[in-house]
């Protein structure tokens, strides 16, 4: 048991960096956009990896909807830029 609470405790570690870094990465405009779409980018301590996956797919839905050039950054999320 001890061992999936450090694994899940390093995955929302990681999670917290990518979501901060991603996140830096957006215009203020669209990094409101999507803290307001994606509820758990709102306050770091409560990144988990489903906040990751549900800003991945509001990105990609965004970059869908507009010609925002894409960038591909670690394990296949995709940032506009």
């Amino acid at each position: 048991m001890q061992n999936h609470c450090d694994l899940n405790a390093s995955y929302n570690i990681g999670v917290r960096y990518f979501v901060r870094e991603i996140l830096k990465s957006l215009p203020a405009t669209d990094e409101q956009r999507i803290r307001a779409n994606v509820p758990g980018c709102a306050k770091r301590i409560t990144c988990t990896l489903a906040t990751l996956i549900s800003l991945n797919s509001e990105l990609r839905a965004s970059a869908a909807e507009s010609n925002f050039p894409v960038r591909t950054v670690s394990a296949g999320q995709r940032v506009c830029i």
